[in-house]
């Protein structure tokens, strides 16, 4: 088969809204670049319920982040800021578990003050926070909680993310295809099962272990991450768009709560409980801690199967192979490229450039 010959300066590898704002911030600086991704792995941007649609995952623009001014989201889109509430902390004592040295929970709890902040993480972690670092975790509280920064952030619109307006209202040019054949990263060439690809610079946001797969580079050493699991629920009741309630008891299996309309809410749950939860007992605690909830039916669950990446990237060879990627021109880029827990507005969007 005769593979269509394609040149470009840049070549944006995975479909999502980090490669969807790369090509925007391209276009802005005169640059020229294709974004490519497989037709059956494209980002969870809308999920269809039984009355409307709305994007499935909570992202929300940092609204004093240089990426909210760059896409121009003020003047494009009304905004409205995310209003967090937290349950009472209930079934939480600390000298229950055996903290070891160097983990998580003992970097999250230096005193009782958090307390709130131990038991959210024990719930959406499980145990495992008692003995391993999880340092991208470690390093997420570090830039948003201990930093002092004004993390204020703007919420959905009509059902859908800003980001998910953004993306409608831009034009990127994109690319389909069945496969991903391999990529020849000394020549700069990509080739897919319909296209040859030429490119000067080509920025990866599909998870780094199959950016090296399809480089012929083996990662020998796991990466670490879990996934994220939801519930989705119509009600009629007045419980009103952007407020985000995290339940702080224990034996509860909710993690949050996001009124995504007035009269839907996206509910997470821990992913390690994934199967063994009952949609009675969720329906049941919603009632419990959003007083008046009323008319409430189940709609649909989500699994995603990668959400936060969990320990950093250490072995060598993987640190050196990415060094040697970088200086052939191809960038690991976003939260899974480059293996970073990090949001859009905290990546180095200078070095896709």
């Amino acid at each position: 088969m005769t593979k269509t010959i394609i040149e470009c300066s840049h070549c944006l590898l995975g479909i999502g809204y980090t490669s969807i704002i790369a090509s925007h911030l391209l276009k802005q600086q005169g640059i020229d670049s294709i974004v490519v991704g497989l037709s059956t792995d494209k980002a969870v941007f809308d999920l269809q319920l039984s009355n409307c649609a709305i994007s499935p995952i909570p992202i929300f623009p940092v609204k004093d982040s240089p990426l909210y001014k760059a896409l121009n989201l003020r003047e494009s889109f009304p905004e409205s800021i995310v209003d967090v509430s937290y349950s009472e902390m209930k079934n939480c004592k600390v000298s229950d578990y055996n903290i070891q040295h160097g983990s998580l929970a003992e970097f999250i709890y230096k005193d009782p003050s958090a307390l709130k902040a131990f038991g959210l993480s024990l719930k959406q972690w499980g145990s495992s926070i008692l003995a391993k670092p999880f340092s991208e975790v470690q390093n997420k509280i570090k830039r948003h909680y201990q930093s002092g920064n004004n993390n204020s952030r703007v919420g959905y619109l009509n059902g859908f993310t800003l980001y998910y307006h953004f993306m409608q209202n831009s034009d990127p040019d994109i690319l389909h295809c069945n496969s991903i054949e391999k990529i020849d990263y000394k020549n700069k060439i990509l080739f897919t099962d319909s296209f040859e690809i030429h490119f000067k610079k080509l920025v990866s946001s599909i998870p780094i272990k199959h950016l090296f797969s399809n480089c012929g580079i083996n990662i020998s050493t796991p990466l670490i991450f879990e996934g994220s699991y939801f519930f989705y629920f119509n009600h009629s009741s007045e419980f009103t768009e952007n407020k985000i309630l995290y339940d702080c008891d224990l034996t509860s299996n909710i993690l949050r709560v996001f009124s995504a309309t007035n009269n839907l809410l996206v509910v997470q749950l821990p992913t390690f409980k994934k199967g063994k939860i009952e949609i009675v007992d969720v329906e049941k605690r919603l009632k419990e801690i959003i007083p008046n909830l009323a008319g409430l039916k189940f709609e649909k669950e989500l699994y995603v199967s990668m959400s936060y990446p969990l320990e950093s990237i250490s072995d060598s060879f993987t640190l050196e192979s990415i060094h040697t990627l970088k200086e052939n021109s191809v960038l690991p880029f976003g939260r899974f490229g480059n293996w970073e827990y990090s949001d859009l507005h905290e990546l180095n969007w200078e070095s896709i450039l």
